[in-house]
């Protein structure tokens, strides 16, 4: 409530709140207290009375914001349109299912793909927007508290007026046609952002990668963010630049080179058994060295360590892995993986890590191979690289492997209350990837079957199927 000043103006609001008591215990109140009342008796008094009062408490008491609240601006203009009102409690409860961003990418993914948005006020994305589809990126900015801006092309005079979600959108798009033009913006800015945003920045040099962004890459190999001097040593690996560094050498310790008896096949293996701090430091290593330092720290280069390289221990296989689609050439990559995905522990965790590096076409190829082995792990990435809605073949692979095959059997006095928690996480799973037509069939299978028609664990395929009118 405001301050009041006037001792006259306080009275007045004591009596008149007196009188309200007054009517709250059922009796009449004393009309002389009022400007409007007084003189007047019986009901109309009381009824001109109560006018006041009324007055009083929505004109006069009026409660004053705390000076701590901030102005929020504006929800920028989206560009698809929200989804309809009835469907909102049930995209609520699908994407309340999981606190996985993967989850939720999956979700998002799935209605931009039949072209509506969620309501802000169910669900906006978190402030990097990484992940979710361009759509969201504005919303985004609103969530990051960056003013929406009309934004031109990105230029040295237009660079402040963009937000840095939409500033990484068009360095993208600018390294596409001008490579150049691009990597002079960053030469000339990217110093003076923070660490984070720098390194979205260096890293969108990986499009249009060429030999003339050498010496700026070169250049960050001093930078003050460990980050970005790890990324500018990768793109630098790929681009085939070795360059003689402290770390390749002490990594290269860990390993030795051997060769077997009879077969005279070399192969690059652990020198020792190693602790759990020795692995560690292979780890951290591994994020920073590139993996020509390495192969010249081995005395080999990047077809002959990727040939070489034990499958031996999982862990290291799988941190080679890593390393190399971090900072490799593609011949490099492409032969590691032929041999990593005959390992018996490959799964779609894996595919997704390499999936940047795969074109669509190749990516479905690799995920219905590891499908038809019985690896389904990570499946709401899934859509997010090769479009949402997963093509058919890969769907029918899925609902044939044989653990989603049983938890959809119909229960019987028996089935447990675990089996049923896993039928409902694998609903939770499909719902957001497949086709509307195959949700159809695993909703009709399923409901009064297995799960009552109202059962909540259904809603990920209800919702599916609802989102028809806006394919």
């Amino acid at each position: 409530m405001p301050p009041v000043e006037d001792a006259r103006f306080t009275e007045a609001i004591t009596r008149l709140e007196a009188a309200r008591r007054r009517w709250l215990t059922g009796g009449d109140a004393d009309v002389s207290v009022g400007a409007l009342a007084a003189g007047t008796e019986g009901g109309e008094g009381q009824l001109r009375l109560l006018a006041e009062a009324a007055q009083l408490r929505q004109i006069a008491l009026r409660p004053v914001a705390p000076t701590q609240m901030t102005r929020v601006a504006p929800i920028p203009t989206l560009d698809l349109p929200l989804l309809d009102q009835a469907l909102r409690p049930m995209f609520r409860r699908v994407i309340a299912a999981s606190n996985e961003r993967a989850h939720a990418q999956a979700v998002i993914g799935l209605m931009a793909n039949r072209g509506v948005m969620a309501h802000p006020f169910d669900w906006v994305p978190p402030k990097d927007g990484a992940g979710f589809p361009e759509v969201y990126w504005p919303l985004a900015d609103w969530v990051a508290g960056q003013e929406p801006i009309v934004q031109s092309a990105l230029t040295a005079a237009s660079w402040e007026d963009f937000s840095p979600n939409a500033r990484r959108k068009a360095l993208v798009e600018l390294r596409s046609s001008d490579p150049d033009a691009a990597r002079a913006l960053l030469e000339t800015f990217a110093a003076t952002l923070a660490a984070e945003e720098r390194l979205g920045l260096v890293e969108t040099l990986l499009t249009g990668l060429n030999p003339a962004d050498q010496p700026y890459l070169e250049s960050l190999l001093t930078d003050r963010s460990g980050k970005v001097k790890t990324a500018a040593r990768r793109l630098l690996g790929r681009l085939g630049v070795l360059a003689a560094d402290d770390d390749a050498r002490e990594l290269a310790a860990f390993f030795e080179t051997r060769k077997a008896l009879l077969s005279r096949k070399v192969s690059i293996e652990l020198r020792t058994k190693l602790n759990q701090v020795q692995i560690n430091r292979i780890s951290t290593l591994l994020e920073s060295v590139t993996i020509s330092q390495l192969a010249h720290a081995l005395d080999t280069d990047e077809a002959g360590l990727v040939q070489q390289w034990s499958m031996k221990n999982d862990l290291m296989a799988e941190l080679m892995l890593r390393a190399l689609i971090a900072g490799a050439s593609d011949y490099a990559l492409r032969t590691y993986w032929e041999r990593f995905k005959g390992e018996e522990n490959t799964g779609m965790a894996m595919l997704f890590l390499i999936a940047p590096r795969l074109s669509i076409a190749e990516i479905q190829t690799e995920a219905l191979v590891i499908i038809r082995k019985g690896r389904l792990d990570a499946l709401p990435l899934l859509a997010g690289f090769i479009g949402h809605e997963i093509p058919q073949a890969l769907a029918d692979a899925i609902l044939a492997d044989p653990r989603v095959r049983d938890v959809f059997k119909v229960p019987d006095d028996d089935t447990k209350s675990h089996e049923l928690t896993l039928a409902r996480d694998t609903l939770r799973l499909l719902g957001p990837i497949l086709r509307r037509e195959t949700a159809i069939a695993v909703r009709d299978r399923l409901q009064g079957k297995v799960f009552h028609p109202a059962d909540p664990a259904l809603d990920p395929l209800h919702f599916n199927i609802a989102l028809e009118g806006h394919a």
